[in-house]
């Protein structure tokens, strides 16, 4: 059996399936080079990202089967977990074998993780909406810090550009060591490097005023710890403003 081993991108991952099909690697695992440690004792290809691979990859998923069902591979890809790019591949098998039918067909356990990591890769999106919080920085870009579960900070990126329109932002992935940089007109994801703001230890205006209205509209005695680690997960707290 041989692993296939992409870059960690999309367009490697897709690049990937390009490849397994051409060498009819049926029996092949596909698998980001982040999660190596999982299948060391394959023989392993290690795939050339390729632009037109993945171009051709990405546009039959999209006319051939649905935008849809190319959704959920893109959702599978960023749950970011081991052995996720392996159930996308085993869904697009599918796919091209039954038909976009395979998205409602709940029965199959490869549909059914597919639908799982979906809602985990939206939840914790949707969820973070509410949880980022940003610091004014030197030249008024405000820098926000997450180190999410899964890969979805292309996911928040519409949400603030839509609320921040006339503010420069960046989102950075301290996990992935990637960012989501706004400037005003267009955001675009970026290595991070040392181009991007580095964090301040410095408290500025912003952060002091949220952290004096977090405090003044607590309502003594009516503390309820449970709900608020539900709707603020304990792993989350590192970058909470309020919390700090």
């Amino acid at each position: 059996m041989k692993q296939f081993l992409f870059d960690g991108t999309f367009e490697g991952m897709l690049s990937g399936v390009f490849l397994i099909y051409e060498q009819k690697a049926w029996d092949a695992v596909l698998e980001s080079e982040t999660h190596l440690e999982n299948y060391s004792l394959f023989e392993t290809v290690v795939v050339q990202t390729d632009e037109e691979k993945f171009q051709r990859v990405f546009r039959a998923l999209r006319e051939k089967l649905s935008p849809a069902f190319l959704q959920d591979v893109y959702y599978i890809y960023l749950s970011d977990l081991p052995g996720s790019a392996d159930v996308a591949l085993n869904y697009i098998r599918l796919g091209l074998k039954e038909g976009v039918k395979i998205r409602g067909a709940l029965q199959n356990p490869v549909a059914r993780s597919v639908r799982d990591l979906r809602r985990k890769v939206f939840g914790e999106a949707h969820r973070l909406k509410g949880l980022v919080r940003f610091h004014q920085m030197q030249g008024n870009v405000f820098v926000a810090d997450l180190e999410p579960d899964h890969n979805v900070i292309t996911l928040l990126a519409p949400h603030f550009a839509a609320r921040l329109k006339n503010e420069f932002f960046i989102i950075r992935d301290l996990r992935r060591s990637i960012a989501v940089v706004y400037n005003k007109k267009e955001w675009y994801l970026t290595p991070l490097g040392s181009d991007i703001i580095p964090a301040d230890s410095q408290q500025d205006e912003f952060a002091r005023l949220w952290k004096l209205y977090f405090k003044q509209i607590a309502v003594p005695g009516r503390e309820n710890r449970k709900l608020q680690l539900q709707s603020m997960p304990r792993r989350y707290h590192k970058y909470l403003t309020e919390l700090q």
